[in-house]
């Protein structure tokens, strides 16, 4: 990686918490750039195919992603205890795992509440955002959370209302009641609460979901960023 990072006249990084570690580790920060994940807004557009299998009727919560601690897959799980003694509410994950025994558990605990789709191939993902009411990403606090995260961008695209952590470059990609709703990072309450404000508040939740995928359009597709990376090559000496 060093050699790599000395030889290289240029390096790109995909958020600014990235870079910082970089440059902790002593790469030049001259060196450095930041252009954040994107979308295919094609792919992921608010109109197409809906998955339904079950959904009929219910507020559904939904997350896409691989079912791993740095997630947030239990503090989804912890909330989602909190509202299901109320039937509207259904969650739909989609994704595999370590903690999908977790998920299963759940399933059992709350029959008929809960749906597991193991991972599906990225073109089969669209249909199963446009079923969601609401997306979330629950991240639990971390020390270094460098991540650009696709999930947001495509809950976005897809028009959904998204919950996410309040956290690393969450705090740019989302306007705080606008383009989604932030939550502290790892508070359960927290999420179950916004979850139930956005359920009780159709018109909000729909100005939300359309002011997000507006928001992607306008500045984050895969050729913004891509633009961005050919005009940082051709100003390089």
């Amino acid at each position: 990686e060093q050699a790599a990072f000395d030889a290289a006249g240029r390096i790109i990084t995909n958020s600014r918490e990235l870079r910082e570690q970089l440059v902790s580790a002593g790469v030049a920060a001259s060196k450095l750039d930041v252009v954040p994940n994107g979308v295919d807004i094609e792919h992921f557009s608010p109109e197409g195919p809906v998955f339904q299998d079950g959904l009929a009727g219910k507020f559904v919560i939904g997350f896409v992603g691989s079912l791993k601690p740095w997630h947030g897959i239990e503090v989804l799980l912890a909330a989602f205890r909190s509202l299901a003694r109320e039937s509207r509410f259904h969650l739909l994950v989609v994704g595999s795992g370590p903690l999908a025994k977790t998920v299963q558990a759940l399933r059992q605990e709350r029959p008929g509440q809960v749906t597991l789709i193991n991972a599906v191939p990225h073109e089969e993902v669209p249909a199963y955002l446009r079923a969601m009411d609401v997306g979330v990403a629950p991240y639990p606090p971390m020390e270094r959370f460098y991540f650009s995260p696709l999930k947001v961008l495509e809950y976005m695209a897809a028009g959904r209302p998204t919950i996410a952590s309040a956290i690393g470059q969450l705090n740019d990609l989302i306007h705080d009641g606008h383009t989604g709703v932030l939550v502290p990072p790892g508070d359960a309450a927290a999420l179950s609460e916004a979850i139930r404000r956005l359920a009780d508040d159709e018109p909000w939740r729909r100005q939300l979901g359309a002011e997000a995928a507006e928001a992607v359009r306008r500045s984050s597709t895969w050729s913004h960023q891509a633009s961005k990376i050919i005009r940082i090559a051709e100003e390089m000496p």
